[in-house]
């Protein structure tokens, strides 16, 4: 498998991610999808250069649809993080990615999101799509660092 982690992290690339999660899955590239990011010529040149070293592709979710599907097939590894939990369902729907499982790390409290665990909180239609995500036999974890206890979706009570 050349991908080996899929991540949702609404903070995208960052440290947390390149230092402590690369240390786990070594991976010779990182693949962001973000509609967001990829419309942005700035952001994306920052983000395409946040991982000290390790290439970072940056794509909207439809080129992603066709690139991830690429990487699956490579030799390389790969990891890839969404900033959005629907992101990835697109994705398995569109039949692009079929992760085993899928970790989830941080999203910020907002007035709509109740908490799953530390620093991790989500609203009624994002769990809502764990939930489906999770009944096609697809873990769903919550955890903010490798070191951090995973917390899995299918042992909440929602």
């Amino acid at each position: 498998m050349s991908i080996v982690f899929y991540r949702v992290d609404e903070r995208a690339v960052h440290g947390q991610t390149v230092v402590a999660w690369s240390k786990v899955y070594p991976v010779d590239g990182i693949i962001l999808v973000s509609d967001h990011i990829a419309g942005d010529t700035l952001l994306r040149k920052i983000y395409s250069n946040a991982a000290f070293g390790t290439p970072v592709h940056v794509f909207d979710e439809k080129t992603a649809a066709r690139k991830l599907v690429e990487a699956e097939n490579s030799a390389k590894k790969y990891m890839v993080i969404a900033q959005d939990v629907s992101t990835f369902s697109n994705l398995i729907e569109a039949g692009s990615i079929t992760p085993e499982k899928i970790n989830i790390g941080p999203m910020a409290k907002k007035d709509d999101r109740k908490s799953v665990t530390m620093g991790i909180y989500l609203n009624e239609a994002e769990m809502s799509i764990c939930k489906k995500i999770n009944d096609l036999n697809i873990d769903i974890e919550f955890q903010l660092l490798p070191e951090s206890d995973a917390k899995k979706f299918k042992n909440l009570r929602v």
